[in-house]
């Protein structure tokens, strides 16, 4: 009888000798011995349901547990359902890129930011391009600029190791 860290003891599983007993509309049946309790509920033709294991008496509630798990399992899919998940798409850029690349890649990044996904823009430099980070980073910034109006700035352009990242978070809309 397995039984998992968010799962509830009901009717037989619960070893106990003495539970305290709440009936369905809330109101305390007071302590009693478990069988007892239970065959309380059978006649009602519902369950125990084991709420409370760590108190110094357990407690526990008469209800149709079937009824408890379907409600708890929508309630789980409803909240699961009004998270909104946020992606992190990444651009890269190269140094010598072309004016029309780099407009392809600027609406791209709006489309992204306008979606409500983080963007992530990188760009790795090669050889000689690594004495001329500053330009890259400049270049950079003026990537932020044309995409100012979709979204915030969260990370600076940094130089790291021959790469250059900063992070644009997309505006949150007002509610």
């Amino acid at each position: 009888m397995a039984n998992r860290s968010n799962e509830l003891l009901i009717n037989e599983q619960i070893k106990h000798d003495k539970v305290l007993v709440i009936k369905e509309d809330g109101t305390s049946c007071g302590e009693m011995p478990t069988k007892q309790a239970l065959e309380l509920a059978n006649s009602k033709e519902l369950d125990i349901v084991l709420v409370s294991p760590q108190a110094k008496i357990p407690v526990c509630k008469i209800m149709d547990y079937g009824k408890y798990k379907f409600q708890q399992s929508k309630r789980s899919k409803e909240i699961k359902k009004s998270q909104k998940v946020i992606h992190t798409k990444e651009i890269q850029l190269s140094f010598v890129i072309d004016k029309h690349d780099l407009l392809t890649k600027i609406n791209q990044t709006k489309k992204f930011l306008l979606k409500g996904n983080k963007v992530q823009v990188s760009m790795k430099l090669r050889g000689r391009e690594n004495v001329m980070f500053k330009t890259a980073i400049g270049m950079m910034k003026d990537f932020y600029t044309q995409c100012s109006e979709e979204g915030v700035l969260v990370k600076e352009p940094i130089y790291q190791n021959n790469n250059i990242i900063m992070i644009i978070n997309p505006y949150q809309e007002k509610k």
